[in-house]
């Protein structure tokens, strides 16, 4: 396949190996509740991963925990918890959050806080070539060593601000490595003192730790992680050991806002997963995402949500409709034709997936197969069978249709069986009051009857 890397600014092809592809995403920060901004990320490379072992990559799939940081230390101290607390806490809902979604693709979470030996050896590589200098406050960076820093988010290094504040710093650009502790935070031994690490330094230790290699392929994350998490990452990567290119590929979602809105709770529109799903099935978020390419930004309002809960429903419909057939089924005189036909927008479906991970243009083929259902009078099995097919490896990757909204003619309890069975015989006696209420009945159970020329069709109320 094609996919765009943020680096190069080009789309580059993903070649298959018998080796497996390495990807690491960049995980929460395990503070506060996770919110719909994560949900968007984090599905995101759900899907991709799930869709690249369906198509035969294979890959390790690694994401990182940050369990030590300012915002935990300050957000612990403000609840008058232990920071651990406050971090087990947390990563138990994010990962409580990530089930609910039906994000099962990641192989390994890293909690930073298990790889302290590995970022003091990191850093003291840092050190020894030069790229690493030490002051009251802890070790930092030294950017100006570097030639390439700015390379990936396109920053000038003398027009960044000081974003640690340390005036024994030789540069405002420079960024910590490791901070000295102060009294009551947590704290690890080190060469330096007790301290803590740098948060850009917890993934390049840990990625190389788990992946052997301060190589890889695939590095993700979302968009505003570009600067200076990302940047920093390469700079301490390709300087510690000198291999060239840390990663061939990386790749980045897009915003996520709130009704055109950055989300914040300053503006009162801060929206956690747990909030949505109250309200949604995970499948309707899932298939609300879909509907813009993981790279564009996507505006989050409740009227795009009741949309995409709406096609969700079209979808198991017409999963619905596939399974149970037609009316007049083998009468269509040109069914290699619509065979021929399904299969091309089957194909399209694919290709677009193929090229940088469209699901916009891919989605679009599916709802025209759904509209060729419909205006095609009558599909051969063999050809229904193709679309069942279709239907159920695009869930096994995506998880946009709730299998409980699918009405499987094998499913359908037997007492409605029998109601449907009876309503259709007093049909058949012109008892149109009898058959109504009976209906009544079915619908009261949750199910609906729909009358065609070959029978009743039976289908669960949505």
């Amino acid at each position: 396949m094609l996919l765009y890397d943020t680096l190069s600014k080009t789309k580059k092809k993903l070649t298959k190996t018998r080796k497996k592809l390495r990807l690491f995403v960049c995980g929460p920060t395990v503070y506060d509740l996770s919110h719909i901004g994560h949900a968007r990320t984090y599905v995101a490379f759900d899907m991709f991963v799930k869709y690249l072992r369906f198509s035969g990559y294979k890959i390790f799939y690694l994401q990182n925990i940050t369990d030590i940081d300012d915002k935990i230390i300050n957000r612990a101290k403000e609840k008058n918890v232990d920071v651990e607390k406050l971090t087990d806490e947390y990563e138990k809902k994010y990962l409580h959050d990530m089930e609910t979604l039906g994000i099962t693709s990641v192989d390994k979470y890293a909690r930073a806080t298990n790889y302290i030996k590995e970022i003091i050896e990191q850093i003291r590589k840092l050190e020894k070539t030069g790229y690493a200098y030490k002051t009251e406050k802890g070790v930092y960076y030294r950017v100006k060593k570097f030639k390439n820093y700015g390379k990936l988010s396109g920053q000038n290094i003398d027009d960044l601000k000081d974003l640690e504040k340390d005036n024994k710093k030789e540069n405002p650009a420079d960024f910590a490595l490791w901070k000295i502790s102060k009294e009551n935070e947590p704290s690890w031994p080190s060469p330096w003192g007790k301290g803590r690490p740098g948060w850009h330094i917890e993934d390049t230790a840990l990625t190389q730790k788990e992946f052997g290699s301060a190589q890889y392929e695939l590095h993700g994350g979302a968009r505003d992680l570009i600067f200076p998490h990302h940047e920093a990452e390469i700079a301490q990567m390709e300087a510690a050991y000198n291999k060239g290119a840390m990663v061939k590929f990386w790749m980045h979602t897009g915003f996520l806002k709130i009704n055109g809105q950055k989300m914040a709770k300053s503006l009162n529109n801060f929206i956690t997963i747990q909030d949505t799903l109250r309200q949604y099935p995970p499948q309707t978020l899932r298939l609300f995402f879909t509907t813009k390419h993981y790279r564009s930004s996507v505006d989050y309002t409740p009227e795009k949500l009741k949309e995409a809960q709406s096609n969700m429903l079209k979808i198991a419909n017409f999963w619905t409709d596939v399974l149970y057939g037609k009316e007049g089924d083998l009468q269509n005189k040109k069914t290699k034709e619509t065979a021929e036909n399904i299969a091309g927008i089957v194909q399209k479906f694919w290709d677009y997936l193929k090229d940088d991970f469209n699901t916009p243009a891919a989605f679009g083929e599916l709802f025209h197969l759904m509209s060729y259902f419909y205006e095609v009078k009558d599909i051969a099995p063999k050809a229904r069978h193709k679309i069942i097919e279709f239907l159920e490896s695009i869930n096994n990757i995506f998880n946009i249709v709730d299998d409980a909204s699918i009405t499987k003619p094998e499913n359908i309890p037997s007492d409605i069986l029998a109601l449907a069975i009876k309503r259709e015989g007093l049909r058949k006696e012109k008892d149109w009051k009898g058959a109504d209420l009976l209906r009544k009945t079915v619908e009261q159970q949750g199910y609906t009857i729909e009358d065609l020329e070959d029978g009743p069709r039976i289908k669960k109320k949505n």
